[in-house]
């Protein structure tokens, strides 16, 4: 019952957390409808699936996805979704778990007898940002053998003038850098546009220039790239930055382009002391830190770190790479070799054959 219980959460928590990819542009008119199966509103079956496409027997999931296809940002959609218990037991609806940007309706009934069914009205909310869209409703049921349904639901948002990709993003940076992004901005409207003005903070500054479309299919009608240069210096931690790029075009609305940008020191280290407490003599303690390096410094290694200290032979610092990221654990051995009471001491860190400024952690311990 509890593994029963630990992959129905599992299942929800995934389908909750939707998620927004960018995708290639898609031929279609911005004024179109969703497609039309969308609009005609006919489930799809709601089988298991496997890998690869072929029957999961042994999964309880069953999933059942709309695919609104291309909507204008700040949309208002609408689809009924429909469950039909195909087994020999009564089905109870126990739990409803909605994401975050729809809203769930009332089932016409909570209790579903063999060969029966219940619908739900659901109503979707796009938001103001371009990008592909997947998010799911879970549907538990009291019955132990019941299935757990996906109410998912897909598709794209997109306006008129899209920024791909929707956002520009600094990462995570030291103040001292000056940094340049480039997006593009696509026209998918039915007239040629002109981009007059772009609106910035004044420690961003913005570049527009035309570029040729060069993807097969139907490209959008017109296509600029933007680039936009940081000068972090100028930059206030708590301004929220936006572009906002104004056309001549009275029926397109201007578009809002927010700026991330995350100032951080290039070397992070925590927790920001190494404290092995109180360490009898002659047995050692161990410590772990975790040292976080920005990613403007590429991709490094644990050859890349250089760690120095003044406690000899007394203190081993072993150094691992945590995943993909530049996150590394630093485990400190301390072994007392004759030391008594208070130890004080300090570790250098810095980045081999980078201007990147040392992290000096403090180091103490009692010996006993």
């Amino acid at each position: 019952m509890r593994s029963t219980r630990n992959d129905i959460f599992l299942v929800m928590l995934l389908a909750v957390l939707g998620c927004q990819r960018e995708a290639a542009p898609v031929a279609l008119d911005h004024h179109q409808q969703p497609r039309a199966e969308a609009k005609a509103g006919r489930p799809a079956p709601l089988e298991p699936e496997g890998e690869k496409g072929e029957p999961a027997d042994t999964s309880r999931l069953r999933i059942e996805t709309w695919d609104f296809g291309i909507i204008p940002p700040r949309t208002e959609l609408r689809h009924r979704y429909t469950i039909k218990n195909g087994s020999a037991a009564t089905w109870t609806i126990k739990h409803v778990t909605p994401s975050c940007s729809c809203t769930c309706g009332e089932f016409t009934s909570r209790t579903i007898k063999p060969s029966e069914s219940t619908s739900v009205e659901v109503v979707f909310r796009a938001g103001d940002r371009d990008g592909d869209v997947y998010q799911a409703i879970m549907v538990e049921l009291a019955e132990t053998n019941a299935p757990v349904f996906q109410l998912a639901m897909k598709g794209e948002i997109r306006g008129l003038l899209s920024p791909s990709p929707p956002s520009v993003d600094f990462g995570r940076v030291s103040t001292a850098t000056r940094l340049s992004r480039s997006i593009h901005l696509r026209n998918y409207s039915d007239q040629d546009v002109t981009i007059t003005k772009i609106e910035a903070p004044d420690w961003l500054q913005t570049e527009a220039q035309p570029v040729d479309d060069g993807q097969p299919g139907s490209p959008p009608r017109q296509k600029w790239q933007i680039t936009v240069t940081a000068d972090l210096p100028k930059f206030k931690v708590s301004e929220a930055a936006t572009l906002v790029v104004h056309t001549n075009a009275a029926k397109i609305d201007p578009v809002v382009i927010p700026v991330h940008v995350e100032i951080r020191p290039p070397l992070e280290v925590v927790p920001n002391r190494l404290d092995f407490h109180i360490v009898p003599a002659g047995r050692s303690n161990q410590q772990a830190l975790m040292l976080d390096v920005s990613r403007e410094f590429g991709d490094l290694s644990e050859k890349d770190l250089v760690l120095t200290h003044n406690l000899g032979e007394e203190l081993k610092v072993q150094v691992s790479k945590m995943g993909s990221q530049n996150r590394f654990r630093l485990m400190g051995i301390f072994l007392p070799r004759g030391s008594m009471g208070a130890v004080q001491g300090e570790l250098e860190i810095k980045l081999h054959g980078k201007t990147a400024p040392p992290v000096r952690v403090p180091i103490s311990a009692l010996v006993r």
